[in-house]
């Protein structure tokens, strides 16, 4: 018997599944670069720094993500003032 990760449907919907997390995680970062203070000051930053549209908003991506999994981690919510100095 294969082994599922090898067969074509289960790679399929990997690329998908990936793709559209993918999507997600660039439009949450598109309205968060928008509207959240801190993200903002940080793209903002970052683009007066001289880095193109597109690298300012993947390393917000980052950013993001480094936020989100902290407060899962840390079963925390959101804290602006914490993340300020970072």
């Amino acid at each position: 018997m294969e082994d599922c990760l090898s067969c074509h449907c289960c790679q399929a919907l990997a690329r998908l599944s990936s793709r559209k997390v993918s999507q997600l995680e660039y439009m949450s970062t598109l309205v968060a670069v928008r509207y959240n203070p801190v993200l903002k000051a940080f793209y903002e930053r970052l683009r007066i720094m001289g880095k193109a549209a597109k690298v300012a908003l993947t390393a917000c991506m980052r950013k993001l993500l480094t936020i989100l999994h902290a407060m899962v981690k840390h079963r925390t919510p959101w804290q602006p003032q914490g993340v300020l100095s970072a």
